[in-house]
């Protein structure tokens, strides 16, 4: 009787949650060096992100993964670099709240608005939600920049063959979105993969059509 009774909730809570996300926007930024998720904020089940009261002009949210020392500097040495390709280190989720106008905000990157249908769209913040260590339900902050942008444990290491532009192949993959893992060191190439599955918004802003930004800021460091 126990079972049935859980098993009803969890019935609901999915019914709820599809309903929520039926209008679902989900937008897809490349901004060279990464490539994120952006949700509105409303559209944001709060069973799938509780902590969205963080962010309380917030009506954008951007969710994108890195490294954990070197998604953090402004200023970057060598074995920063060194460290963050070939070492596996700590992942963490940045999220930055969009409080200005999105075409504003984004006026520079490239955008591509996901297609899919609501249930795909559940599963996608799902994949995000799952992406947070969190403890006894409760995320872990790193560090609070300001209330525009809080840095948060993420799941797995960060390395070579595990990048920010990984997550975002092994999400859509999970979809049933066939994205080849071995193009997702350059985040134009995830882009334009992506765009299989979406609508693009913007097209590739050619001052990111060059190189990976990793590979850039390596040469530019051994050049010193």
């Amino acid at each position: 009787m126990k079972k049935l009774l859980n098993l009803k909730k969890v019935i609901i809570s999915l019914i709820l949650l599809l309903s929520l996300c039926t209008q679902a926007d989900i937008f897809l930024i490349n901004k060279g060096m990464h490539v994120g998720f952006v949700v509105p904020v409303a559209q944001i089940p709060k069973n799938l992100f509780p902590e969205k009261h963080l962010f309380p002009r917030a009506t954008y949210l951007e969710f994108s993964l890195g490294e954990e020392n070197y998604f953090r500097k402004k200023n970057l040495s060598l074995s920063d670099t060194l460290s963050a390709i070939f070492l596996p280190t700590g992942n963490i989720m940045r999220i930055d709240a969009i409080e200005d106008n999105f075409d504003e905000h984004y006026a520079e990157m490239s955008i591509l608005k996901i297609k899919g249908s609501k249930t795909q769209k559940l599963k996608l913040l799902t994949h995000i939600h799952n992406s947070f260590i969190r403890n006894n339900g409760e995320v872990s902050i790193i560090e609070k920049k300001s209330e525009s942008r809080i840095f948060f444990k993420a799941f797995k290491k960060y390395h070579f063959f595990y990048t920010c532009n990984t997550w975002i192949a092994d999400i859509y993959n999970d979809l049933g979105w066939p994205m080849s893992w071995s193009t997702t060191y350059f985040s134009k190439k995830i882009f334009k993969q992506a765009s299989k599955y979406g609508d693009v918004i913007k097209a590739p802003n050619k001052k990111f059509e060059n190189e990976n930004f990793l590979l850039k800021r390596l040469k530019s460091l051994f050049s010193k």
